[in-house]
């Protein structure tokens, strides 16, 4: 099953309205490519037992799912566009 399956639920789940207007093709494919490059730490850290790492990482990884919905992904990654 294609990870784009597993997520448009996911997040149509945590953003409210984005069941009903259904989520963009764009987004979908966004938001792949920003779960496909999380960097290892923050996959370790979300995954924690110590409750100050798994904070962290949770706190970083909702700052780039929150630049990706209102759309400025690229000025927090550094890139353009």
């Amino acid at each position: 099953m294609p990870v784009e399956a597993d997520v448009q639920p996911a997040v149509a789940a945590a953003v409210p309205g984005c069941e009903e207007r259904g989520m963009p093709k764009d987004m979908a494919s966004q938001l792949t490519a920003l779960l496909r490059r999380l960097p290892d730490w923050m996959r370790r850290d979300i995954a924690a037992t110590d409750p100050a790492r798994r904070e962290r990482a949770e706190e970083a990884l909702h700052a780039m799912l929150l630049a990706l919905i209102q759309g400025t992904a690229g000025s927090v990654s550094g890139q353009d566009g």
